[in-house]
């Protein structure tokens, strides 16, 4: 479910930059350290980066609203970032983005103890324009579901997002 929501939320970033030619979401999928034989063993932690419309000051601000109604005409409660707490104990975000024709930085991580902290916006000279969202330390108790293949999780994502894959909606998707 967390990584579903942020690939959702990658979406309609995505969806709000309209010219965007080469849209784009990569995952990266990090593994516990262990392994025997051909044993997969269980994620550590997920990044989502894509190349949307970022965390302009609007999104950010909806970001740090819990219940945010920002995004309710397209079916977004405002409480995605929340399944991103209930599984991981940290989630880290690094968005570059363009807003009044000047490029910014924005960092800051999240997670229950602390909420929003390690706040950073700047302004940047960097024409690279993406977000990434890292998901790091999945639950313990969660952990033994993800022992699966990048086969089997991209399986999974096909299927969430069917119609999206149908409609030919979905931008090109990478799983590593």
């Amino acid at each position: 479910v967390p990584l579903f929501e942020a690939i959702m939320n990658s979406m309609q970033s995505i969806e709000e930059t309209k010219d965007l030619q080469d849209k784009y979401i990569n995952i990266k999928i990090e593994r516990d350290n262990y392994r025997i034989g051909d044993f997969v063993s269980g994620i550590f932690a997920i990044e989502i980066t894509d190349n949307g419309i970022g965390f302009t000051e609007h999104n950010y601000e909806s970001f740090c609203t819990s219940d945010s109604d920002y995004k309710v005409e397209i079916g977004g409660k405002g409480v995605g970032r929340i399944n991103w707490l209930k599984a991981f104990e940290l989630v880290q975000v690094n968005s570059t983005y363009v807003e009044n024709n000047k490029t910014y930085n924005r960092s800051f991580d999240f997670s229950i103890d602390n909420e929003i902290h390690n706040e950073e916006l700047k302004e940047v000279d960097n024409t690279n324009i993406q977000t990434k969202i890292k998901l790091i330390d999945l639950k313990q108790e969660f952990r033994e579901a993800t022992e699966v293949s990048l086969k089997e999780i991209a399986s999974k994502i096909i299927e969430h997002f069917a119609t999206y894959f149908v409609i030919g909606a979905m931008p090109q998707i990478s799983i590593s």
